[in-house]
């Protein structure tokens, strides 16, 4: 996917609450009601999304129904092209937040497409999205 056109870019942000058990995608926890974006996805696109982890400790992202490309890896270009379903989004270090860059091709599934931590306590707590994707 690193040759193909971009669509779009997107921002993802995984924080948490470490006073409570509380963790957010782009400052708020999940609700079915309302998608993490506002502008949907297109069927047949590819888009980047970077994904920013302001936490302390690590996150598994973990994306449904289609696998991505990990480009990057806090800066770092990522050594293999293989499409994967889960990243380790790394911690922040010294305030300067974990990030992960990643190619996400919409293939032929419109819909509502998950993403979340792979960690069951982080998506049950709040630090799961969904992306709208349209034909």
């Amino acid at each position: 996917l690193s040759g193909a056109p971009l669509a779009q870019h997107r921002s993802i942000e995984l924080s948490e609450d470490p006073s409570a058990p509380n963790f957010f995608v782009n400052g708020r926890q999940f609700s079915m009601g309302a998608p993490t974006f506002d502008t949907p996805a297109k069927v047949g696109t590819v888009e980047e999304w970077t994904i920013t982890n302001t936490s302390g400790e690590d996150h598994p992202f973990h994306m449904h129904t289609d696998a991505f490309q990990v480009t990057a890896v806090n800066g770092i270009p990522a050594p293999y092209p293989h499409r994967q379903d889960t990243v380790i989004v790394p911690h922040a270090v010294n305030g300067t937040p974990g990030r992960v860059v990643i190619r996400q091709q919409f293939s032929d599934y419109p819909g509502l497409w998950m993403f979340h931590c792979h960690i069951a306590a982080h998506e049950d707590h709040g630090m799961m999205g969904y992306i709208q994707v349209n034909p």
